[in-house]
């Protein structure tokens, strides 16, 4: 019996927001907030697109892609920081989509 798991994401978003970061991590991109909600509401036009800043939050508190600090680095530029998000290991993400989340 697979397990049961409390999440505040919504699984359809939550789908949404992977595919948006494997996206911009394929044009060697930083998936930072603004890139990844252009994404969805790009690529979707249902409600998931109108709450997917709040979306990605929620799937940050559930541990399903993780914020880090990534460095800007450009050659004429000071480093920048800014957060950006990645997909866990593909262990988590394989052990989500058999969890019965409701």
């Amino acid at each position: 019996m697979p397990a049961v798991c409390r999440r505040a994401s919504d699984p359809r978003a939550v789908q949404y927001l992977w595919t948006a970061i494997r996206f911009i991590r394929a044009q060697k991109q930083f998936a930072n907030e603004d890139r990844i909600v252009r994404h969805v509401r790009r690529e979707n036009s249902d409600s998931v697109a109108d709450t997917a800043s709040t979306q990605l939050h929620l799937a940050v508190a559930d541990g399903l892609i993780i914020a880090y600090q990534a460095h800007q680095q450009k050659i004429s530029a000071v480093q920048q920081e800014q957060t950006a998000y990645r997909i866990p290991d593909e262990d988590l993400v394989s052990r989500a989509e058999g969890c019965s989340c409701y």
